[in-house]
């Protein structure tokens, strides 16, 4: 699913009192954060909205660039869909941001 629309602070809100906003840390303070939520709102019953749950608005610090912190979050992400009994982790992407989409790509993500 790719769409062009930003977060809002209430969606970011929100999400955080659902316990979806992850941030992660280093000595340093704050070095990234993602949210994996149900995006129930995209998804229609024959894309099997009960079976997955949705990567996005993962960011990165430029200080922990090269330190392969996105694949992690992206496995970690993995890891916890299918401790909940989920298979898919899906991921919304502006359209716009081809550049995100080909390191989704590189990380064994297709575009269905």
């Amino acid at each position: 699913m790719v769409i062009d629309r930003p977060a809002s602070p209430r969606s970011l809100e929100a999400g955080i009192g659902r316990a979806e906003v992850w941030v992660w840390r280093d000595r340093s303070g704050i070095v990234a954060t993602a949210t994996l939520d149900d995006g129930l709102e995209l998804w229609t019953p024959d894309d099997a909205p009960d079976d997955a749950l949705r990567l996005h608005r993962m960011i990165v610090g430029r200080a922990a660039a090269g330190d392969h912190l996105g694949a992690a979050i992206i496995d970690w992400a993995a890891h916890r869909t299918a401790g909940l009994g989920r298979h898919w982790v899906r991921l919304d992407v502006c359209r716009s941001s081809t550049g995100l989409h080909a390191y989704y790509l590189r990380h064994g993500f297709q575009h269905v």
